[in-house]
């Protein structure tokens, strides 16, 4: 069982009566190169399956993200046209002309791209 130490930067390690000193700069070059040496262990058809599942989640929860965005967007573009003329519209709840409501339309469009 080891102690630790933090003096500023440094780290030191007393395990088994030997102190060991690392600094962040060697905390970082030491994970990249087992990163490294992880990374290269994987055959090429290996690292293929991986790539190719992990693609195909992201691509599936990009995909749903892009139908909800899609029916939140048509959602707000078809209460602009319900109930015209009434009290209960949109435009004149906003108290906003179409003009207007298409501005705020096309920002929150580009928002949500």
């Amino acid at each position: 069982m080891g102690l630790e130490s933090v003096d500023g930067d440094k780290i030191s390690s007393h395990v088994n009566g030997t102190t060991s000193v690392t600094t962040p700069d060697s905390l970082h070059s030491d994970v990249a190169v087992d990163r490294t040496a992880f990374l290269s262990s994987f055959s090429p058809e290996e690292d293929k399956a991986i790539r190719r599942k992990v693609d195909w989640r992201f691509l599936w929860l990009i995909g749903m993200m892009y139908i909800i965005k899609n029916i939140d967007y048509t959602n707000a573009a078809s209460v602009k046209v319900l109930q015209v003329g009434k009290p209960s519209n949109i435009l004149t709840q906003l108290k906003m002309s179409t003009d207007e409501y298409n501005w705020v339309q096309s920002i929150y469009f580009l928002y949500c791209l």
